[in-house]
């Protein structure tokens, strides 16, 4: 399933102030959160490289600064979800305001399938493969320092060892978020309800699937 993915190895060393790095959330540290952190590069890769200039891509990801959305090109948003497991149709939101929209705004869920996976399984890879991966991409200086600086801002360091947790990808989905979608939205919390999380099941979700190619449409 991963022909590209380059053989383990250490990413490229970013030196990141001790100061800063205790302030930043682990990101990259269960196993849980290196599964949403490889479902945006593998989206960086696949939809914004494919799409935009490195630079203009990369200033699109916007997931690392902890925004609402994934990604964001003009008034076009992305969410990216991880889940495991085809039998599996749940996403978490985060909020009640991660799928509020506009009317002049477009949302899509990116939804990829990671399973847990083995050495045993030669397609197997982990969230450092998926790095050095994508950091091929930038042959620019700058744009590989800013890339650098957001997997620094979403908590992955290459001086850590992220070998022993090891994913297999399935099925990607994609649906459009809009009127009717089953979501909590800002507008429909009462005052004084904030942070709400939930989970949505995109087996309800059918009538609003689109294939990926709609993202990659609606981006251009």
């Amino acid at each position: 399933l991963h022909p590209h993915l380059l053989p383990r190895q250490p990413a490229l060393r970013h030196h990141v102030p001790p100061d800063r790095r205790a302030a930043v959330p682990p990101q990259g540290g269960t196993a849980e959160q290196q599964k949403g952190l490889i479902g945006e590069l593998l989206f960086l890769k696949r939809v914004s490289a494919a799409i935009y200039e490195p630079s203009n891509a990369l200033s699109g990801w916007t997931g690392p600064e902890r925004s609402k959305r994934d990604f964001g090109y003009g008034q076009i948003f992305v969410e990216v979800k991880s889940k495991r497991g085809s039998s599996n149709s749940e996403i978490g939101i985060s909020s009640e305001e991660q799928l509020n929209t506009n009317e002049s705004e477009r949302l899509f869920l990116y939804v990829v399938e990671l399973n847990s996976a083995t050495d045993e399984d030669k397609a197997a890879f982990s969230l450092t493969d998926v790095v050095n991966d994508v950091q091929m991409l930038f042959d620019s200086p700058l744009d590989l320092a800013h890339f650098q600086e957001k997997l620094s801002d979403a908590g992955y360091f290459p001086e850590d060892d992220y070998s022993h947790t090891l994913w297999s990808e399935g099925v990607t989905e994609a649906y459009e978020v809009k009127d009717g979608f089953p979501r909590i939205v800002s507008s429909s919390c009462p005052p004084g309800v904030k942070a709400v999380t939930y989970k949505i099941d995109l087996g309800y979700c059918s009538d609003y699937e689109v294939d990926q190619s709609a993202i990659t449409q609606a981006l251009r």
